[in-house]
């Protein structure tokens, strides 16, 4: 009895195990068209896991922000200042405007357990034969708030923190000290002013601004002559204390004031962050769609020309005794591991983008400190996707392929 895999009495477990060993043998025959064929598919699948990868990177990072500020907390800042602080890995941006408050007005209200504020000016600095423009931060109500999580993680790694009576003393970023060239009981001249350095503090992923000063805010206002002037302010509500309440309650003291700033509470600061984020993912998703479309077509044409050059093979395949069903499934299977392998490399391409991509705006852009996620589940769904992409490439071919009449695929030259 006939061992054949096709047309033949065997098992239909051995049948499809044989017929993925002829589809494999038979997407390798040709090396060069093969790679070139997945390679296609291989970019768009890139494409696909970058994205996704960067957007589950970037989720998580705004979740991890936000359960570390807490859902309890109102900030308030400079009017068209955006949706987002800055505060959680640094000293806020520079390019804010101004606000004027009086913190009085909001450590007063009924609701309120705690205020804090920063203030951040760029001002000379110099210390022996070093010298230059440097962001000073003044930070309300002493510095201790660095080592919150508005502080964005910063550690003292040496010194201590400097008293909020003292204003002789400042505190330096580990970036500020390396290029003043300074450490802990040395002293440096802000604006004319002595001050010494009683301690250094280091952020773990060491984002910017890594050549910042800090001061208490009552120093920072003396040195700029500008009293209650802030980058911008923060609010805990008490617990228990509805934050949506507090915040419509801080916009009225505000407006009552005539002070003109923007309050929002973290909730919706991070659900603005979100929906954006959700947007561009969609956008970008819908942009690799278009490439991995583009990939599948070659596949087909791949695929096509497989079936004209493999005619005659078809044709002894039907002589032999095998059924249309088996031939399409046999070029349905080859479709789909050239699929599988270009799956395969877009995974691995996909990931190292998102991976480098993450590594240049840590080192460029100010804040990033994102980091691709990568999940078992979004793997197995590219390459889910990747040899279904290839298999339904290939089925037209295929079924042409199993409609060839016998006696015309064998008579084909």
């Amino acid at each position: 009895m006939s061992e054949s895999p096709l047309g033949s009495p065997l098992s239909p477990l051995r049948q499809l195990g044989e017929l993925g060993r002829l589809s494999l043998r038979g997407a390798t025959r040709r090396p060069l068209r093969s790679g070139l064929t997945a390679l296609g598919v291989a970019i768009g699948m890139a494409a696909v896991v970058a994205l996704g990868s960067l957007s589950l990177g970037a989720q998580r990072a705004v979740t991890q922000q936000l359960e570390r500020l807490g859902y309890d907390v109102v900030f308030v800042l400079p009017p068209g200042a955006g949706p987002g602080p800055g505060a959680a890995s640094g000293p806020g941006p520079g390019g804010w405007g101004e606000l004027s408050l009086d913190l009085r007005l909001l450590e007063e209200r009924e609701g309120v357990a705690r205020v804090g504020a920063w203030l951040r000016r760029t001002l000379p600095v110099a210390a022996g034969r070093a010298q230059g423009f440097l962001p000073v931060v003044g930070i309300y109500p002493d510095l201790s708030e660095l080592e919150g999580p508005l502080g964005g993680g910063a550690s003292l790694v040496e010194g201590r923190v400097p008293h909020e009576a003292a204003d002789d003393e400042v505190l330096l970023s580990a970036g500020a000290a390396r290029d003043l060239g300074v450490g802990v009981g040395d002293s440096v001249r802000v604006r004319g002013r002595e001050l010494r350095v009683s301690g250094i503090v280091r952020w773990e992923d060491d984002p910017p601004p890594q050549g910042a000063l800090f001061v208490p805010m009552e120093r920072l206002w003396e040195l700029t002559g500008k009293r209650d002037t802030l980058t911008f302010a923060w609010v805990k509500a008490r617990p228990g204390y509805d934050v949506v309440r507090l915040e419509r309650e801080l916009q009225e003291v505000l407006r009552e004031a005539g002070a003109a700033a923007l309050v929002q509470s973290s909730q919706r600061i991070f659900e603005v962050v979100r929906t954006a984020l959700r947007v561009l993912n969609a956008t970008l998703t819908a942009i690799a769609a278009v490439a991995l479309f583009v990939g599948g077509l070659g596949l087909m044409n791949t695929m096509y020309t497989a079936v004209v050059e493999r005619t005659r093979e078809i044709g002894v395949l039907s002589a032999l005794g095998a059924r249309p069903g088996q031939i399409l499934l046999l070029f349905v299977l080859e479709a789909g591991w050239l699929g599988f392998l270009g799956g395969v490399a877009g995974v691995v391409l996909g990931y190292g983008f998102a991976l480098s991509l993450s590594v240049v705006l840590r080192q460029w852009v100010e804040g990033a400190a994102l980091a691709p996620g990568a999940s078992a589940g979004l793997i197995a769904l590219a390459l889910l996707v990747a040899v279904g992409l290839g298999m339904l490439a290939g089925w037209l071919p295929a079924r042409r392929a199993a409609l060839l009449p016998p006696v015309e695929a064998l008579r084909y030259e």
